[in-house]
């Protein structure tokens, strides 16, 4: 069996106070194009600040140095989030108006980070969240509990979000929970989801426009490299006077399928 990495470890390096993680099957050596499979455990005692990391330590065959990353696990505080058993309107503001101490969190969402208005809807639900939006509403309720473990004591505590439209195409998301870490955690994860959705269809476009480009202009140039080679047996033109007529309408083709690719960059 040929290896591919040798004296492969995995161990846990900076975790929160208010995190409990656990793994197994941190070491071991992988073969070529083969997987080392770590399993990680997380109880969360308390809203925490940040995600844990891990120290990545391998050697390759052959070489007696060891090298090391450092890699940060994807478990934040949100991951804790389930939705909430109410589901109306009336459910919401109730819970809003018991939790007069609550830490409240207000945050204007990056510009252009929502697409369309299914985008929000779509981002909360991912986190946990029991989403109401009436039809033609610019207000996205959401409500989740989120699942502390203590001593062996597992608790909720309620998490409460609005996000609503201020002006065309702005908006901003207030988080109401009991703890500001909590708080400041969803209101950070949510514009992040957003974001991220955006780059992602952003890029679904791009290559669905491109692909289209590729295909219309090798299109155009068969059909300018036919209509040059019938010109020149109708009209008896030089060889280099095709080849510069070719080229120049290459050009002006080019030039003009740029413009849709120009504005669809355009700010």
């Amino acid at each position: 069996m040929a290896v591919g990495l040798e004296k492969v470890h995995v161990e846990t390096t900076g975790v929160d106070i208010w995190l409990l993680l656990q793994s197994r099957n941190e070491r071991g050596d992988i073969a070529s194009s083969g997987v080392l499979r770590v399993e990680f455990v997380a109880r969360s005692w308390a809203p925490f600040r940040e995600a844990p990391t891990v120290r990545l330590s391998y050697k390759r065959p052959g070489e007696c140095t060891t090298e090391t990353n450092i890699l940060a696990l994807p478990i934040v505080t949100t991951r804790f989030l389930s939705p909430y058993d109410e589901k109306d309107e009336m459910a919401y503001d109730t819970l809003c108006k018991q939790m007069n101490s609550a830490s409240v969190q207000t945050r204007r969402l990056s510009a252009g980070c929502v697409t369309h208005n299914g985008a929000i809807e779509e981002a909360l639900k991912g986190m946990g969240f029991c989403v109401i939006h009436p039809v033609d509403s610019t207000e996205w309720k959401a409500m989740a509990a989120h699942a502390t473990q203590s001593h062996g004591i597992l608790s909720y505590e309620p998490a409460v979000v609005k996000v609503f439209s201020h002006a065309p195409g702005a908006f901003t998301a207030q988080v109401i929970t009991k703890s500001h870490v909590l708080s400041a955690a969803i209101s950070e994860v949510l514009e992040q989801a957003l974001l991220s959705k955006e780059q992602t269809e952003c890029e679904e476009k791009f290559s669905v426009f491109g692909g289209n480009l590729t295909t219309l202009l090798s299109g155009v140039t068969c059909f300018f490299f036919f209509l040059c080679i019938s010109l020149s047996h109708t009209f008896s033109f030089p060889a280099h006077c095709c080849a510069l007529l070719l080229f120049t309408l290459l050009r002006l083709t080019v030039s003009f399928l740029s413009l849709p690719f120009l504005w669809f960059f355009a700010p």
